[in-house]
């Protein structure tokens, strides 16, 4: 009798163990892999680095599964022609991986989500809206993509979103940037700020194959944001998330510099200029932190650009709902939102 209770207990252990192994190998079999858009990037001597014309690329990680295709001209839309029809207002919004759409198809982005939304109306004109965004980029190089590509796309009204980790950007990329005498920004090297790289460590579920130096390319230069690996690392990078929600003299007269230079290459093209200020999670969590875009909405009321700061709108609603669960990027419905509110701030022709 002894001996059949002790044969059960035997079994019971085993079938136990038998059960935890099966469930590791299927976590490891079905586990998603991640996959990201690197081949839908590449190095640029003027813009340091930009979209690969005609490229696609899957983009996969534990938080979403979507597909980065790149147009002729670089940008994350759909082709566009030069020229436009004589009943279109061409609108293209500039800005980083918030205008981009990590996490999102390009057309869940808000660009995309604001042409829809314009176009329904029964006006006279028809509405184009490009998504120019790039992941990583700061205002120096929305600049250098605006002059360099964006212009041929004859736009009557650019969109610069503008969200704080821009100001740590702005910072980097001004190191890294070659100048004429007369002060014009030339190039960029290719190199990105080390919380960027942080960030896609902690995306990739294989962080040692992201660290092989072998990588070259991929180890210098990867997608960016702000988003989980910033505020889950240690303190080197919460030491640069600060400085980011608390912008100092230097990034802020640097952002200065280069939204100037926007604003006199549109209006030498006589393109309209509009400046939208985007915060992140931590701004709308903590009220001291509401002052991150002052010196933003100081230049507009100075240079007479006009800025649209969505904060307390964001605060106004439900905003955690808005946002990738265990990301800073927008989620489809973060998307929505934009879209609508900046169809109902913009002035546009009916």
């Amino acid at each position: 009798m002894k001996f059949k209770k002790s044969k059960k207990i035997l079994f019971i252990f085993f079938l136990f163990i038998s059960i935890i192994l099966i469930s590791e190998l299927a976590a490891n079999l079905f586990e998603k892999k991640t996959n990201l858009p690197v081949k839908c990037f590449k190095k640029e001597f003027k813009n340091g680095f930009m979209h690969t014309p005609n490229s696609t690329c899957l983009f996969r990680t534990n938080f979403w599964n979507i597909t980065y295709q790149i147009n002729s001209q670089g940008l994350r839309d759909v082709e566009y022609q030069p020229n436009k029809r004589i009943d279109t207002f061409r609108i293209a919004i500039v800005g980083d991986s918030f205008v981009e759409g990590v996490g999102v198809e390009v057309e869940d982005t808000f660009a995309k989500k604001l042409e829809a939304r314009l176009n329904q109306s029964k006006g006279d004109h028809n509405y184009e809206v490009l998504n120019a965004g790039t992941a990583a980029y700061s205002p120096l190089l929305e600049y250098l993509v605006l002059k360099n590509t964006v212009l041929k796309y004859n736009p009557d009204l650019v969109i610069l979103v503008f969200e704080p980790i821009n100001f740590l950007d702005e910072n980097h990329y001004q190191n890294l940037t070659s100048y004429t005498e007369n002060g014009e920004p030339t190039s960029v090297l290719p190199h990105l700020p080390s919380h960027i790289i942080d960030y896609i460590l902690n995306l990739d579920t294989n962080p040692q194959k992201s660290r092989n130096k072998n990588l070259n390319f991929i180890h210098n230069f990867k997608l960016t944001s702000f988003a989980r690996g910033l505020i889950s690392s240690q303190s080197n990078n919460q030491s640069s998330f600060k400085s980011a929600l608390t912008p100092n003299n230097q990034s802020q007269e640097s952002v200065q510099k280069s939204l100037l230079r926007i604003k006199n290459l549109l209006l030498n093209n006589e393109i309209e200029f509009q400046i939208v200020t985007l915060p992140i999670k931590e701004q709308l969590e903590n009220p001291q932190l509401h002052e991150t875009f002052d010196s933003i909405l100081k230049f507009g009321e100075k240079e007479k650009v006009p800025v649209l700061d969505l904060t307390t709108d964001l605060q106004k609603t439900n905003w955690q709902d808005l946002y990738i669960k265990g990301d800073l990027h927008l989620n489809e419905k973060g998307h929505e939102f934009i879209a609508e509110k900046l169809s109902l701030y913009l002035n546009l022709p009916n």
